[in-house]
């Protein structure tokens, strides 16, 4: 669901949207 909205916002960053995301997990669970 948010990789849909990543992808709005940097598209070029495909490679580094995984990155973010799991970045984001993180700090969430955390």
């Amino acid at each position: 669901m948010s990789i849909d909205h990543v992808s709005s916002w940097n598209p070029q960053g495909l490679g580094l949207v995984p990155m973010v995301i799991e970045q984001s997990g993180r700090g969430e669970r955390a």
